[in-house]
C-alpha cells in the first residue's frame, strides 16, 4: 500500500520514524520519484547508506529553489481507507488546510477553553494529547494548529 501511494502521489522526499525505516525502503526500491529518505530518529544509532538523519540535515542550508505557491495549490495528499476499493489519494489545498485549521483554533478558543475556564492560552507551554491519526484530515489540521 506504501508504495502505491508513493508512486501515485510521486512523492520525492519521505519523511519517517526509525520503526518504520525498514517498510519506508522497501516500498521506495521500486519508486524512481523518491530521491531522498529523511529519519526522525529519537536515539543516534547508525543508519543505512543513502538515509538522511533529520536533525543533520536541519543544520544544513536549503539547496532546493521554493517555488511561489498559491491558496489553491496541492499542499497534502491524504489517502482514503479504501474500504471502497483502492485506497485513493484526496489532494488538500493549501486554502482547505488553512481553512481546517482556522476552524479548529475557532471551535477551541471560543467553545472549549472558555469551559475549561480558560482566557488566554499561551501556545508555547500548551501540550495536546491527539489520539486521532496524522493522515485523517480533523488529525493532520491538529497536528498543523499545534
Amino acid at each position: 500500500e506504501m508504495e502505491k501511494q508513493f508512486r501515485d502521489s510521486r512523492v520525492h522526499v519521505v519523511f519517517t520514524s526509525e520503526n518504520l525505516l525498514q517498510k519506508v525502503m522497501d516500498a521506495a526500491k521500486n519508486c524512481p520519484d523518491v530521491k531522498a529518505i529523511i529519519c526522525v530518529r529519537s536515539y543516534e544509532s547508525s543508519l543505512p547508506g543513502g538515509i538522511v538523519d533529520f536533525n543533520r540535515a536541519l543544520i544544513h542550508a536549503p539547496l532546493l529553489q521554493f517555488e511561489t505557491v498559491s491558496l489553491d495549490d496541492p499542499a497534502i495528499i491524504l489517502y482514503s481507507s479504501g474500504t471502497t476499493g483502492e485506497p485513493k489519494g484526496t489532494v488538500i489545498s493549501h486554502r482547505s488546510l488553512n481553512a481546517n485549521i482556522t476552524g479548529i483554533s475557532s471551535h477551541w478558543e471560543h467553545e472549549i477553553f472558555p469551559c475549561m475556564g480558560v482566557d488566554k492560552v499561551d501556545w508555547a507551554k500548551e501540550y495536546q494529547i491527539v489520539n486521532l491519526p496524522f493522515y485523517h484530515i480533523f488529525g493532520n489540521g491538529l497536528m498543523n494548529w499545534f
